[in-house]
């Protein structure tokens, strides 16, 4: 009888022991990993960094200058709502510029021409 009594008892307790064997191998896991590689040193004009590659403030500017409507006047909050919009494309571009050249995804250049010369058919020449 008292076999059954102190296996009853090992059972009701035998969650508990697993539960904390758990939580204990997790601490010990996480312990022993690896850690991760230190953050890549990036300058103050750094805007975002996509896998190591950095996007400046520089390249931020530029593309807002190229985009922007000179005859519209816009607010600061406006222009840095329209440069961090730029700079999420940018990063997106990143992405998928890596992603190409990842999977060796080439445009042929007669492509490129047609798409090139359809884009500037809708802008004046004086532009």
């Amino acid at each position: 009888m008292s076999t059954s009594r102190l296996s009853s008892g090992h059972l009701h307790c035998h969650p508990f022991v697993v539960l904390s064997a758990l939580v204990a191998a997790s601490f010990a896991a996480a312990c022993r990993s690896t850690p991760a590689p230190p953050a890549t040193t990036v300058s103050p004009d750094t805007w975002a960094v996509v896998d190591g590659r950095e996007i400046t403030r520089d390249a931020v500017e530029k593309a807002y200058r190229r985009a922007r409507n000179t005859s519209q006047t816009l607010s600061d909050e406006e222009v840095l709502m329209a440069k961090l919009s730029l700079l999420n494309d940018l990063i997106l571009q990143d992405i998928l510029l890596a992603k190409a050249g990842e999977l060796k995804v080439e445009v042929p250049a007669g492509d490129l021409d047609t798409a090139y010369a359809e884009a500037r058919k809708n802008i004046p020449d004086e532009a």
